[in-house]
Formats: structure tokens, sequence, C-alpha cells
């Protein structure tokens, strides 16, 4: 099984760097305390600025494995199966996102599953409260129709909430999976 790394943005690179020279330059200078040192007042700010990197520094990342030999892109029928206990509509927004790119895509329990699906599509969410709820994890499975073993997944988690509309995330994870 393959694992493929989506690659970080532009700003999230340009944050880890501007992070980890910050870290280098409080390693490297010279901080021993002496005789006359105001060594509470030097570590204050340092510290507020590290905590403050690593409370509000969430990464996301987004990680896909698909089995050797399979491919999502020659499959055109999908099935959402439905979860009892979504009430965000999470099945309506993954097979918006697979219509959106030319797939034919029913939702529903499996027993409603049509005879013609090529791939059945399962997905698992987890979500946070911050002053609202905000996705923190989704992992979206593909698998046979005859088969319990999913072939393909992708996976969205984060620690800290990116604010970021679901709707997107799933576009994102279900592009990310097509492309495999």
């Amino acid at each position: 099984m393959k694992h493929y790394r989506a690659r970080s943005s532009p700003l999230q690179e340009l944050w880890e760097r501007a992070c980890s020279r910050f870290l280098r330059r409080i390693v490297a200078s010279k901080l021993a305390p002496t005789k006359n040192s105001d060594l509470p007042v030097r570590w204050f700010a340092p510290t507020l600025l590290l905590s403050l990197a690593f409370l509000l520094g969430g990464c996301a990342s987004f990680e896909t494995s698909v089995d050797r030999g399979r491919s999502l892109r020659d499959v055109q029928r999908f099935f959402v199966l439905s979860n009892p206990t979504d009430n965000r509509a999470l099945d309506q927004q993954i097979a918006r996102a697979f219509k959106a790119r030319g797939r034919t895509v029913e939702i529903g329990p499996l027993t409603m599953m049509p005879d013609d699906t090529q791939a059945v599509v399962a997905y698992l969410d987890h979500w946070a409260w911050d002053f609202g709820e905000h996705l923190v994890y989704l992992q979206i499975t593909v698998r046979d129709p005859l088969t319990p073993q999913p072939y393909a997944s992708v996976t969205f988690s984060t620690r800290v909430s990116l604010r970021e509309q679901t709707a997107v995330t799933v576009n994102r994870l279900v592009g990310t999976l097509l492309e495999k």
C-alpha cells in the first residue's frame, strides 16, 4: 500500500521556517544567568511567542493510500453509505464532490445500493468544539461492493481547527482520492 503525503501550503512552509529560525536563535543565544541577571524578563517574550506558536500553529495533514494496482480514475458509479449519527450531512457533501467531478453517485444505507455500483464510499468523522463545531478528522474509504476491505482511503486530521468550510475540505479529499 503506497502512502502519499500532500504538500503543505506556501504559507504553512513560511510559518514552519520562521518558527524553526526562532527556535534556533533561542537555543544559540547566550542566556546563561549572570550575577545581575534579568533572566525572567529575558525569557518572558520568547516563552510567550513559543507558547502562542504551539497553540495557534496547528497543522493539517492529508494522507492518501491506494492499494497497488488499483485506481479510482476509471470508476464512474459510487455509492456513499449514510451514517445514521451524522447530523452535518457529510454524505451529501461527499456525493456533491464526486458529482462535481463527473461521477454518478447514490446515497443511502447499504440495503439501498444499486446493482451497478462500482465502489462503495464510507466515512468516519470527528468534530471539536471551539466556540463552534469544527471538523478535526475525516477519513473517506473506498471499497468494492462485494468486499468489506477498503482498497483506497484519504484522511484529513488536524489538532487545531482550520476554520475552513467543511465542503472545501471534503472537495480537497475527494479530489486527492480520485487523482490516485
